[in-house]
């Protein structure tokens, strides 16, 4: 089911707008950052992605991705990188069996939730300065009354965000696992 592009809208973004690997902030289980450090002002608008918007969403996935997933000991791997370079979330986003959302705070996206064959999470990242705010929470519930998500739902979640998934119903299904530098954990969600 496609998201209707009136039901959300927003104009425009900066990549620069927020800040990259910030290592004098505290990480808490579920977060990166403090969240006491940031007040919330607005609600953020949650939209669906749009091609302007793929230089913000890869910035915003591999940052998150290294500020939170890997360490100056297990560092991100190359092709990792190389798989969120706006070249290929381009591709990404054009596909018709994947739903893209996004939230702005502000003018700056702040989150990104893609959805592939309404099955599987393919990205599922807030801003590091954002979490803990309920912005995941709002992506993923406009993802649920937009049907985007189907019934069943799979995600390979970063041993850092299993906590997330967790709370939002997914179970592991087996133990952690690791590909070419990369630790997941494979999870699965029943809807409804």
């Amino acid at each position: 089911m496609a998201i209707s592009k009136a039901l959300f809208s927003w104009n425009g973004l900066r990549s620069d707008a927020y800040p990259s690997h910030r290592e004098d902030m505290p990480r808490q289980a579920g977060s990166c950052f403090s969240s006491q450090t940031l007040a919330m002002k607005n609600i953020p608008e949650i939209r669906q992605a749009q091609e302007d918007d793929v230089s913000d969403v890869a910035e915003l996935i591999y940052s998150t991705s290294v500020t939170c997933c890997f360490t100056p000991e297990q560092a991100c791997p190359d092709w990792y990188r190389e798989s969120v370079q706006p070249i290929q979330i381009a591709k990404l986003l054009k596909s018709e069996q994947m739903v893209w959302l996004v939230a702005a705070l502000e003018q700056t996206l702040v989150g990104v939730l893609a959805v592939s064959d309404r099955s599987h999470v393919k990205y599922f990242f807030v801003h590091p300065a954002y979490q803990k705010l309920g912005i995941g929470k709002q992506l993923w519930h406009a993802a649920l009354g937009s049907g985007a998500l189907g019934d069943m739902l799979t995600v390979r979640s970063s041993l850092f965000a299993v906590p997330v998934y967790e709370s939002l119903g997914f179970t592991a299904i087996e133990p952690p696992k690791s590909f070419n530098g990369m630790h997941y954990q494979t999870m699965v969600a029943r809807n409804g």
